[in-house]
C-alpha cells in the first residue's frame, strides 16, 4: 500500500511498482492505514512519503509502526531530506530517498520485504538484567515485556558472571555502579570468560549509568561494553539500542555469509563485525553520494530543458517577426 498526498511521488511510485509487477493500493488519507484489517487481506508493506499533508511524519510513523508490529506488515518511508530520515529511521523498517531510481528501488524494496523484522531476529534471543535497584530492575523488565521480550534478572556483578558461565545471554543490560562487584568489573570478567571458552558470538553488553561524564563512558567501553545508555531507563532509548544490536547481527551475517566463501579464510567475530560495520558505512556513504548525484543530474536536466525552451521560444519569436 502507498500513502501520499503528492501527485508526483504517487505517479512515480505507481509506475515503478506496476512495471515491476507489484500489486498495490493507493490511499491519500493516512487514517486509512489504521483501518487495515490483516485478517481480511494480507499487506506485505506500506510505503509512506513525506508528502502526506496534515501530519508530522516522525510521530505518525512511531504510532503506525506499533500498530503494525503484530501484523508482520513492513513500514517504509520515502524521504526527500536526510533530517527526516534521521528522525524517523528507528520507527520504520527502511528509509528510501527520493527521487527514486527504479533499477535501485525495486531490488532494495524486495530485500527489505524479505528481511527479518526486529521481532523475528530476537525471537529466540535471551536477555539478562543486572541491576541492584529493584525499582529500576522492575522498570526495565516491564519495558522489555511490553515488547514481548522475556528477561532474567540478577542483583549484582558477581551474580551476572556466574549466570553467564552457566547459560547464554544475547543481550545484557549492565548497571555500571553497584555495591560489591560493579558492572565494569563484571563486564571484564565476562569478556575474559568468552575468550577462554572461545565463544563464537559474544553477548551484547549495554551499560547503564546515571553519570554523564566522558571518563565514565570511556571506562565502560574499555571494559568491553558495546553501548552505554543513561538512567533512568527510557522505552525509546531501549528500543533504539536493541535495533542497533539487530543491525550489527545482520551485518555480521552478511560478512560471514558473503565474505567467508569468497575469501576462504576464517574470520573472528570481531573481524566479521568490523567488516559488517564498514559495509554499512560504505552503503550509507554511497547512498548519500547517489542522492547528491541524482539531485545534481536533475538540476542539469532542468537547466537544459529551460534553455531549450527559451531557444525554441526565441526561434518562434523570430519566425513571427519575419
Amino acid at each position: 500500500m502507498i500513502c501520499s498526498s503528492g501527485a508526483l511521488s504517487l505517479d512515480i511510485l505507481s509506475t515503478t511498482l506496476t512495471t515491476a509487477g507489484a500489486t498495490f493500493e493507493i490511499s491519500e488519507d493516512p487514517n486509512d492505514l489504521f483501518r487495515l484489517n490483516p485478517k481480511e487481506s494480507k499487506v506485505d508493506g506500506i510505503i509512506i512519503t513525506d508528502a502526506i499533508e496534515g501530519i508530522q511524519i516522525a510521530p505518525f510513523s512511531k504510532t503506525l509502526s506499533s500498530r503494525l508490529k503484530a501484523t508482520g506488515t513492513k513500514l517504509f518511508l520515502l524521504s526527500s531530506t536526510s533530517e527526516l530520515a534521521q528522525s524517523t529511521h528507528e520507527f520504520v523498517d527502511k528509509v528510501f530517498f527520493s527521487p527514486i531510481l527504479p533499477h535501485e528501488f525495486i531490488p532494495n524494496l524486495r530485500e527489505a520485504l524479505e528481511a527479518e523484522s526486529v521481532e523475528e531476529t530476537l525471537e529466540n534471543s535471551s536477555f539478562l538484567i543486572v541491576e541492584d535497584d529493584k525499582v529500576q530492575q522492575f522498570l526495565l523488565k516491564r519495558i522489555l515485556m511490553k515488547q514481548e521480550y522475556n528477561a532474567d534478572t540478577v542483583g549484582d556483578g558477581s551474580e551476572a558472571v556466574e549466570w553467564v558461565k552457566s547459560q547464554r545471554a544475547d543481550i545484557i543490560f549492565m548497571d555500571c555502579i553497584m555495591p560489591g562487584m560493579g558492572g565494569i568489573q563484571a563486564t571484564k570478567l565476562i569478556r575474559e570468560h568468552e575468550k577462554e571458552t572461545d565463544v563464537s558470538t559474544p553477548s551484547t553488553i549495554i551499560g547503564a549509568t546515571a553519570l554523564t561524564s566522558v571518563a565514565e563512558h570511556k571506562a565502560c567501553i574499555e571494559a568491553g561494553m558495546d553501548y552505554v545508555i543513561s538512567k533512568p531507563y527510557k522505552s525509546d532509548e531501549i528500543l533504539k539500542v536493541i535495533k542497533k544490536y539487530v543491525a550489527i547481527r545482520r551485518s555480521v551475517n552478511i560478512a560471514l555469509v558473503s565474505l567467508l566463501p569468497f575469501n576462504g579464510y576464517a574470520l573472528t567475530l570481531l573481524e566479521a563485525v568490523q567488516i559488517g560495520l564498514i559495509t554499512m558505512c560504505l552503503s550509507s556513504l554511497v547512498e548519500k553520494a547517489l542522492k547528491r548525484t541524482r539531485t545534481t543530474l536533475m538540476s542539469v536536466v532542468r537547466s537544459f530543458f529551460l534553455q531549450s525552451l527559451r531557444t525554441r521560444q526565441a526561434r518562434g519569436a523570430e519566425t513571427v517577426l519575419y
